[in-house]
């Protein structure tokens, strides 16, 4: 991509720059005004770039197999629904922080095409209404529930309550509660249900940290 000046980049590439000089440095883009100045710069810049398909092919195959996609769309519509399963690659491949997506997924084929800054997956998050979570589970357990219907089955349900120490801020469900780690933190719970045999997950949801864990 060439920066010899601003007006030879469209609004998404100086995204792109300004999102890398921040995270990288501006010298970033010094480097890479050196190179659109140079008359070799196109044969630097031929050079082979490896793409693997592997999560694309098995996460791919789920998403069509349990009608994700379409279930995230009708709940919070196209584009947050491409970003969310963008997101969701992200943590089964690494599970680190979010800000660190573009590192890792821009070498792997993904519903998005391409990474998410820091501060767009903050926006998306904020974006999740309760509404849209909910849609979306109730549409999930009836896919479950349909399911399970064809094929006779009936599992029983299981019901975990789990705690996370938190030590941000401005998050109103971080309370002091009964802290599994023994950490003088502030805690958000996490319950979950799921099925017994397959431990398929039926429902997720935060819970203010000060709820005990009572039948």
């Amino acid at each position: 991509m060439s920066v010899a000046n601003d007006a030879a980049l469209n609004e998404r590439e100086m995204d792109i720059v300004k999102v890398a000089a921040e995270k990288y440095g501006k010298s970033l883009i010094e480097t890479a005004l050196a190179l659109s100045t140079n008359p070799e710069a196109g044969k630097i810049c031929n050079t082979a770039r490896t793409v693997f398909f592997g999560t694309k092919l098995i996460l791919g195959h789920i998403s069509d197999k349990y009608c994700l996609g379409n279930m995230l769309s009708r709940a919070f519509g196209g584009d947050m629904a491409a970003d969310i399963l963008y997101l969701a690659c992200f943590i089964m491949l690494d599970g680190n922080a979010l800000s660190n997506n573009d590192a890792l997924l821009g070498y792997h084929v993904n519903p998005r095409g391409y990474g998410i800054s820091s501060q767009d997956a903050i926006r998306l998050l904020d974006d999740m209404s309760e509404d849209g979570c909910m849609c979306f589970y109730r549409l999930w357990l009836k896919h479950i529930t349909e399911k399970a219907a064809e094929s006779g089955s009936a599992e029983k349900v299981l019901h975990d309550l789990t705690s996370l120490s938190f030590t941000g801020h401005r998050n109103v469900s971080a309370e002091f509660g009964y802290n599994r780690d023994k950490e003088s933190l502030p805690q958000v719970n996490y319950a979950m249900l799921c099925l017994r045999g397959s431990g398929m997950p039926l429902f997720a949801w935060a819970m203010n940290g000060s709820i005990a864990d009572v039948a």
